[in-house]
């Protein structure tokens, strides 16, 4: 049986002990479940995108940061941005350990909703994060 990368994600998502039967590595999950989220980015993830680009920031989209896969990531401030939507009201107690993990290697974390995903937003966190002065950001 031929396995190809769809239905293998399709596997991954249903069960993930399965996967430990089957000894396929962690670090291989991870990078395919990053190369589906990149195919289909949400709406505020296109918005995020954008004002990053009108910004001109230079971010990276569905960075792994292993164990995680992080939404943006701005390695010029060590700043990460997730977008929490519908899905994560749920998910309370794993955010919170993820959170917990990623500040402690060094990142500052921030977790907008999907209705705080605007420039001001963005700008004014990252203004505040920025090592250098707030004059290089472009206004």
């Amino acid at each position: 049986m031929v396995l190809n990368l769809k239905h293998f994600t399709q596997i991954l998502i249903r069960s993930y002990k399965r996967f430990q039967l089957l000894r396929i590595p962690h670090r291989l999950i991870v990078r395919y479940r990053r190369y589906w989220l990149k195919r289909k980015p949400t709406t505020k993830e296109q918005t995020m995108m954008a004002i990053c680009d009108n910004l001109y920031i230079k971010y990276e989209f569905q960075k792994i940061i292993y164990p995680y896969i992080v939404d943006f990531y701005i390695p010029s401030v060590h700043v990460i941005f997730e977008i929490d939507g519908g899905v994560h009201k749920d998910r309370a107690e794993y955010d919170d350990k993820r959170s917990y993990q990623l500040t402690r290697k060094g990142y500052a974390l921030y977790r907008l909703l999907n209705d705080d995903v605007t420039i001001w937003t963005v700008r004014q966190i990252l203004e505040n994060e920025a090592k250098t002065p707030t004059a290089q950001i472009p206004k």
